[in-house]
C-alpha cells in the first residue's frame, strides 16, 4: 500500500512546476527578442585580423574605470561578438598582453578613445576597430619625417620637474580626437624629447599614457617653419 497522502503531494507540486514553467516561457521568449548584439572585427594598423584582443563596452565615456561588459577574445580573422541589452554605449578595443583587466602596460594595444554606439531593441550594430600600441603609433604617423622638422625641448610638470619616459605630442587641431597626429619616443631622464613636424602650426601637449585621453591638455598653436630647440612642454595630467 502506499502512502496517499504522500502522492497527493507529489501530484500538487508537479502540478505548481509544469504551471510555473509554463509562465516563464513568455518572459525568456521575450528577452531572447529583446537581446541585441554587437559584433565586428579587431584589425592592426595595416589592416590585418588581430587575435585575442577584446571589446569593452561602457555605460558613459568614462573608460578608465571597470567596463559594464567585455567581449570574449577575438579569433583568428579578429572578429568578435558581444550580446547585449538595448541602450547607449562606449566602446574600445584592447589588446594586452598579460591576463587581467588592469592598466595598459608596454606594448599592449588600444584602439584610442571611445566610439559611442546605440543598439536598437533586437538589432545588431556592426563596429570595426583599429588598435595600436605607441610604438605603432610613431611609425604610423611619421610618414613625412624625412621632410619634416626637428623640434626639440623638455617635458616637464607644473613645478619644472622632468618627466622622463613621458612623450610629446603634436595636433593640428586643439581638439584631441583619438592618436595625435604627431608623437615622440619617450624623454630621457632630463624631459628631453624629439619630434619631427612638417611646416605648420600644431598644439602640444604630453602624456605617460596611451592613447592620451580626451581630458590631455594642448597648447599653441605654435608655429614651425624651421628646426627648434626651445620648445619646452609642460605635462599635466595622466
Amino acid at each position: 500500500m502506499y502512502d496517499r497522502s504522500v502522492f497527493m503531494r507529489f501530484i500538487l507540486l508537479t502540478a505548481l512546476f509544469c504551471i510555473a514553467w509554463a509562465g516563464l516561457l513568455p518572459v525568456t521568449a521575450a528577452g531572447a527578442a529583446e537581446q541585441s548584439s554587437l559584433e565586428g572585427r579587431v584589425l592592426d594598423t595595416k589592416g590585418m585580423p588581430v587575435e585575442g584582443a577584446m571589446v569593452y563596452l561602457y555605460a558613459g565615456p568614462d573608460v578608465r574605470r571597470t567596463a559594464n561588459f567585455i567581449s570574449n577574445r577575438t579569433d583568428r580573422e579578429g572578429r568578435y561578438r558581444i550580446p547585449l541589452p538595448p541602450g547607449r554605449y562606449w566602446a574600445v578595443a584592447r589588446l594586452k598582453k598579460a591576463e587581467g583587466y588592469g592598466p595598459l602596460m608596454p606594448g599592449d594595444k588600444h584602439s584610442g578613445d571611445p566610439v559611442e554606439v546605440e543598439l536598437a531593441r533586437g538589432g545588431t550594430v556592426r563596429m570595426d576597430f583599429t588598435v595600436a600600441d605607441l610604438q605603432e603609433a610613431i611609425r604610423t604617423r611619421s610618414k613625412e619625417r624625412e621632410r619634416a622638422f626637428r623640434i626639440t625641448g623638455r617635458i616637464v610638470d607644473e613645478q619644472g620637474a622632468p618627466q622622463p619616459g613621458a612623450y610629446a605630442m603634436a595636433n593640428r587641431s586643439a581638439v584631441l580626437l583619438g592618436i595625435p597626429d604627431y608623437l615622440s619616443l619617450g624623454a630621457d631622464e632630463a624631459g628631453r624629447y624629439t619630434l619631427y613636424l612638417p611646416r605648420g602650426n600644431y598644439y602640444l601637449g604630453a602624456a605617460t599614457v596611451f592613447p592620451p585621453g580626451r581630458d590631455s591638455v594642448l597648447k599653441g598653436p605654435v608655429s614651425v617653419d624651421g628646426d627648434r630647440a626651445d620648445v619646452d612642454i609642460v605635462k599635466k595630467g595622466p
